[in-house]
């Protein structure tokens, strides 16, 4: 029986072509474990495709995809919002802030998998402005991730450092609204919540940090991890 609830968000983006969203099967996005690739404005900016990639070969025995007529999808110079969803393997996207109105492409994948992480870039160089909406509710209720390598610190707005376990620096985070993610050191036991603050999201900083690790929230409804989309 096929537990996945409805999984979609909101974005805006202002690149020319070549816009990329991946949704993976792998906690950390491994680009070896399937995964969805979905280009808005591929080939010059004339399509959308949306592919379903089984590992990092690029084999096309290990690629199932189709191109939907999309032209001048993207702009250079405005941001264009858009909608994706997915549940049980049937990818949605469109065009404006509604979801499921002004589809743009629709496909559904016959073997489908459950997406873990997602994420954003654009190819070929092109250099891509993204806005992603979360919603964000008073009382989180979740999990905690830790979409990326270990011996990273995250770089956000601090909210201070305490001595703490892992386990307690959670609670923490989960009992501020303004928390979303947080830095642990398991030698020091030093927990520093993080906040976003004020200003649109348009980057998620890290740095090398030897014995650090940072965790992010993923809410329980739609399983958006706040800190794995960049």
């Amino acid at each position: 029986m096929n537990s996945v609830l409805t999984r979609s968000f909101i974005f805006e983006v202002k690149a020319c072509h070549q816009v990329v969203l991946y949704l993976s099967s792998s906690d950390r996005c491994d680009s070896s474990k399937p995964l969805y690739e979905i280009t808005i404005g591929s080939h010059l900016n004339s399509g959308l495709q949306i592919r379903r990639r089984d590992d990092a070969s690029l084999r096309p025995s290990s690629i199932v995809d189709q191109l939907f007529n999309t032209p001048n999808i993207v702009s250079c110079t405005d941001y264009k919002t858009f909608w994706i969803t997915w549940e049980a393997g049937n990818i949605m996207v469109g065009s404006g802030n509604v979801v499921n109105n002004s589809v743009r492409a629709n496909w559904k994948d016959q073997d489908p998998f459950k997406v873990k992480c997602f994420g954003v870039t654009t190819l070929a160089d092109i250099v891509g402005h993204w806005k992603l909406y979360i919603t964000v509710k008073d009382n989180f209720t979740g999990y905690f991730n830790n979409c990326q390598d270990p011996e990273k610190r995250a770089v956000l707005l601090s909210l201070g450092v305490v001595s703490s376990t892992q386990l307690g620096c959670a609670m923490l985070c989960s009992q501020l609204n303004t928390c979303a993610v947080f830095n642990y050191h398991d030698q020091d036991k030093s927990c520093e919540p993080l906040s976003f603050g004020m200003d649109p999201i348009t980057d998620f900083p890290t740095v090398i940090a030897p014995g650090w690790e940072y965790f992010t929230k993923c809410y329980e409804e739609t399983e958006e991890c706040v800190g794995c989309f960049f």
